[in-house]
């Protein structure tokens, strides 16, 4: 956080096209270490503090997540069956070249992705289904709705 805060604020004043890369993997978006709690949220973490920083942050900044998998690097103690970390770095560079915001490697961890958003969409239509009107608690259009309100009567 204190690096984004930092280089942010710069990259504002500077007011040029600049961008901030966070680095988090793959268990920022499923659980792909087991019991290794503080790492995982940690990395869960990485990815909410990048799409906030994307939705605050004036559009010139271009703001991305990257979700290494495992990948053989001194880091990882050489991973034995890693990826092999010059082919991740092309692959990654590829997207932030082409602006990308969410940085992916390893194409197996859809499997994982995919389990978790159809559990995610079995727990809404089951306990909370869509309906004519829902956006009535959508919470970004309660709090626009809210600004709005206290613009109209200050």
């Amino acid at each position: 956080w204190h690096g984004c805060s930092v280089f942010g604020s710069r990259f504002i004043k500077q007011g040029t096209p600049a961008a901030i890369y966070n680095v988090g993997s793959e268990n920022s978006l499923f659980i792909a270490v087991p019991k290794s709690v503080a790492y995982v949220a940690s990395k869960h973490a990485v990815l909410g503090l990048s799409e906030s920083l994307r939705d605050d942050l004036p559009d010139f900044i271009h703001v991305g997540t990257i979700f290494p998998g495992y990948v053989d690097t001194p880091l990882t103690g050489n991973a034995s069956g890693g990826m092999n970390a010059d082919e991740f770095a092309s692959i990654v560079k590829k997207q932030i070249k082409a602006g990308e915001h969410l940085i992916v490697s390893h194409g197996y961890n859809m499997v994982h992705v995919e389990k978790r958003h159809e559990e995610i969409k079995q727990a809404y239509s089951t306990y909370a289904p869509r309906y004519d009107g829902d956006d009535e608690y959508d919470v970004r259009k309660l709090i626009a709705d809210h600004k709005l309100s206290r613009k109209e009567n200050s």
